[in-house]
């Protein structure tokens, strides 16, 4: 009894040891509870603000625009980036990798920020311009660049705190998804208890969110190419359940949110805003010559109304102009030759450009155009051969038989029912593409059409003839 006792003496000692030599782990925090953690770097051109006194200003204003707006549901950091980075960010925000980004954080931050926001204020002709751009330290996904031109220095600062606002994303966690549905959980939204800071962590019926596929190690950490925007696949919020959000689920695939989230695997999901005027969808076949898809029609559904409209034909480049329609998703449907080909769920100026790869439908056309065109040449060969034998029964009956030997000899000169075959073996081979679906609907059409020419071309039928005119000659005679 003794020994078991000093044996779990031991045990408790050891264990304690280990606790204290283990590295301690960062603070865990609570996603619907603790608030987003939010970081913003300024970068200020110095030929604008050339002793620096702007930039406490804007600081100050930056901090009151985002405590009226956000409360609780941030916790705002303001610090200065190193120069090479602010000169970057002058130039572009997003030109600022991500890499050079963890860096300059660090790996102990990086574990509990969650927004990282450039502000970027500089002179141009028309006056002082502010960008602001969030990068996502979760998706790490850059946020559409939010620019604001300033006419008079005294509005730089208030522009600066709605630039800032403007550029931040909600970010949800997708919990589930069931059917086309999905349930979210958006980060601090048991903080946002009355407006505006409501906004911002609990959005409203309609607003709409892409999905970001997470793939994680054995530490946590994103895998190297582990982190990957789901493409045409938009969530519309529906409401609330306490602190759940439902969502509408509107995706070219529904097997790109088909599976559970783990420890390995996280979904996220970051509210999107139409900022641009009108996007261009750019149709590329799904091979490597990605070669424009023109003459494609397009039509775009309402999913809140349920209306379809037609909007067009994509031109020579495989590209079209879809307009905003009142900051809604819109289902587009692609199709050709009548063949549905693609729906993408698109919302219009949410980015300037949409390339859609789809299967080249080159191949399929062209089958159909042949045997549309064989269809038409055998029932033309069928009136054609009915009008013949017609007429040599009528001179048979008449006695006229030199006649009617010179109608079977055209007879004879017409297509028959090899050379029909043939063809159709010809328009088989000239058709053939690497898609097994596409080569699927395309074997039908020709093994259609093949039968269309079994049953309604008489293979005998000169023979036949041949054999009436031989035995009314004979019975003449």
């Amino acid at each position: 009894m003794t020994s078991k006792v000093n044996a779990l003496g031991w045990a408790v000692v050891v264990g304690m040891a280990v606790l204290l030599e283990a590295p301690s782990a960062p603070a865990q925090t609570s996603w619907l509870f603790s608030p987003y953690e939010v970081k913003v770097w300024p970068a200020l051109d110095r030929s604008w603000d050339a002793d620096g006194a702007w930039a406490g200003k804007i600081e100050r204003t930056v901090r009151d625009c985002c405590r009226m707006a956000a409360g609780a549901t941030w916790r705002l950091e303001w610090s200065e980036p190193t120069p090479d980075v602010a000169a970057q960010m002058l130039r572009d925000p997003t030109g600022v990798s991500p890499t050079k980004i963890e860096q300059l954080l660090g790996p102990d931050r990086l574990a509990t920020l969650d927004k990282l926001i450039l502000l970027a204020v500089k002179r141009v002709p028309e006056g002082v311009q502010v960008e602001a751009c969030e990068w996502d330290v979760r998706t790490q996904q850059f946020g559409p660049v939010i620019a604001r031109t300033c006419l008079q220095p005294a509005a730089v600062p208030w522009t600066c705190g709605q630039a800032v606002l403007d550029a931040f994303r909600p970010l949800a966690r997708i919990d589930d998804v069931t059917g086309s549905t999905a349930i979210l959980r958006f980060r601090a939204a048991g903080l946002a208890i009355e407006e505006p800071e409501a906004l911002l962590a609990r959005p409203e019926k309609g607003w709409v969110l892409s999905a970001v596929i997470r793939m994680n190690d054995r530490y946590g950490k994103p895998r190297p190419g582990g982190i990957r925007p789901v493409e045409w696949t938009l969530l519309v919020v529906r409401d609330w359940d306490g602190y759940k959000c439902r969502a509408d689920v509107h995706t070219a695939n529904r097997a790109y949110l088909g599976f559970r989230a783990s420890s390995r695997v996280d979904r996220f999901a970051l509210v999107e805003r139409p900022i641009w005027p009108e996007t261009q969808l750019v149709l590329r076949s799904r091979d490597e010559s990605e070669r424009p898809l023109a003459g494609y029609d397009i039509y775009a559904k309402d999913p809140a109304t349920e209306q379809t409209e037609y909007l067009g034909q994509t031109d020579w480049r495989g590209q079209i102009t879809i307009k905003p329609h009142e900051g809604r998703v819109r289902v587009l449907y692609v199709r050709s030759g009548g063949m549905l080909l693609a729906r993408l769920p698109l919302l219009p100026g949410q980015t300037p450009v949409a390339v859609g790869r789809l299967t080249d439908d080159a191949k399929r056309l062209q089958a159909e155009a042949l045997v549309r065109s064989l269809q038409a040449a055998v029932i033309d060969l069928i009136a054609q051969r009915e009008l013949f034998a017609a007429r040599i029964r009528f001179l048979i009956r008449e006695k006229n038989f030199d006649e009617a030997q010179q109608v079977l000899d055209q007879l004879r000169a017409l297509p028959t029912v090899t050379d029909i075959r043939q063809r159709i073996d010809r328009g088989r081979q000239e058709t053939n593409t690497d898609n097994p679906k596409i080569q699927a609907i395309i074997d039908k059409m020709f093994v259609d059409i093949q039968q269309f020419v079994i049953q309604r071309l008489d293979p005998s039928l000169i023979d036949r003839l041949a054999v009436e005119l031989a035995q009314a000659q004979r019975s003449s005679n």
